[in-house]
This record gives C-alpha cells, structure tokens and sequence, in this order.
C-alpha cells in the first residue's frame, strides 16, 4: 500500500483451440439438429473430425482484470481536513473506495449456411470470400429512429457469405469471427464507525456497472435468417445499480 493505495492488476494473453469445448455462456450443451452456436461442438462430419478443430468456445484473446482499495484522504492523520472539529473530523475520517474493473477480449461464434449439406445432425458453417477474423464492429443503432437496430454486420459484409453446395462443407471454420468486447467496471464506498468497544456500524454504497456500458451477445450467425448480423438490444450484462447497505455488529 502506498498513499493510502492498494491494488492487484493481471493481464492473461491466451489462446485455445479444440475440436469440442464447452462456454457456460452457452449453458448446457446438448446435442440437437438445430442450428445454433452449441451445435459447432460436435462432429460437421463423422469421417473427418478435424473439421472441429478450431478455437475453443472459451477463448478470449486479451483479459485485463483488477482490484483496488483507496483510503480517501480526508480526517484525522490525512491530508485534508485533519484539524477540522472533532465530530466534523470523526464524520469525514475512515472512508473508503473499492473496486473492480474486468475488459476482455469478445468470444467467438460460427456462421452457419443454414443448410444439412453434409448431414443430418449438425448444419454445415457458411462460405465467405474475403472474409477475415476480425471482421465486424458494433454498429449501434439511433433509437430515434423506429426500427433501428444494432448490427455487427454491414450490409455490404453480410452480402459476402454463400451457403456451400451439396455435400461440402463451408469454407468458414467453427467459431471463426470474435463477437463484442466486455467491458465492467464495479465500485464501492465504505466507513466503519464505531462506539466504544463492543459496537460497530458498517455504511456502504455499491454501483455495479458502474459506467452503465452494455455488453452485448453475439450476433445472429445464421445466414439465411432475416436477422442475420444483427444483435439487437441483447446484452450480457445488467444495467447499472446501486444500492445502499448498512450492518450494525455488538
């Protein structure tokens, strides 16, 4: 601790592939003929089980996550405010701010031609020329506007995916293109006041999300849908809240 400062900051690069994993964003994974993101986890084509083989539904580039804790500088044996009356100075000392910030890489996500080209059991990943890893930025939307709508997308983007022809395979890989970052930031202001020995009352307020930033899901990655490249208003995260504690312990 230095200057009343406290913190813990780590960064994780990373990278993972497999042919089969499991996001708890995803919840539980089942095997269906539906064509969704869990679908991507098992086998495109029982005859060749690379065709998996891929980044892993849980793998984030970049993580940046950190703690911190700060005794505000105001009271008695503090910069500021030492030599004000004493009831002010009891009133004003002790206080302090905690925290939390996590930023992250977005998770990945397959486009799928919306097509059995290959089987039955899972539909086939879509076909795009030109198209690269990072493609796709959030576009969010005018609310003014009826109708808007948040879009990873363009239009000009979406027109480059094809569905594959009979029997083939797309040339999109599973879980090819990187959905939204994730970004929060949580905080907290706290005192203890006490009386005498025995008695003690804890004062808090908490913001979680603190910032209000919406995170948003990935968007829908079925080609042949009229949805297709659009999120919408889905978020994976709450709404900023806060909310205000207290506890009395003798």
């Amino acid at each position: 601790m230095k200057a009343g400062l406290s913190f813990q900051l780590g960064y994780t690069y990373a990278i993972s592939k497999d042919t089969r994993s499991f996001d708890p964003v995803f919840t539980t994974v089942t095997q269906s003929t539906t064509i969704s993101q869990t679908s991507a986890n098992f086998p495109f084509d029982n005859a060749n089980r690379d065709l998996n083989y891929s980044w892993s539904d849980f793998d984030r580039r970049h993580s940046l996550l950190g703690t911190y804790v700060y005794e505000l500088p105001f009271g008695k044996g503090k910069p500021f405010g030492g030599d004000t009356p004493s009831v002010l100075n009891y009133i004003i000392s002790g206080w302090q701010l905690a925290g939390t910030l996590r930023l992250t890489s977005g998770r990945p996500f397959t486009v799928f031609s919306g097509l059995f080209t290959v089987g039955q059991t899972v539909g086939s990943t879509a076909s795009c020329d030109g198209c690269t890893r990072n493609m796709g930025a959030l576009h969010q939307a005018n609310y003014d506007n009826t109708g808007n709508r948040n879009w990873w997308f363009t239009e000009v983007q979406q027109d480059m995916f094809s569905a594959p022809d009979p029997g083939e395979q797309g040339n999109l890989p599973r879980n090819f293109f990187v959905g939204p970052s994730y970004f929060e930031t949580d905080i907290s202001v706290l005192r203890k006041f006490r009386f005498g020995e025995r008695f003690s009352f804890d004062l808090r307020v908490d913001a979680k999300n603190l910032t209000n930033t919406p995170n948003f899901a990935a968007p829908t990655a079925l080609i042949t849908s009229s949805l297709f490249g659009r999120i919408n208003a889905d978020v994976v995260n709450n709404a900023r809240r806060i909310q205000l504690g207290g506890k009395f312990s003798f």
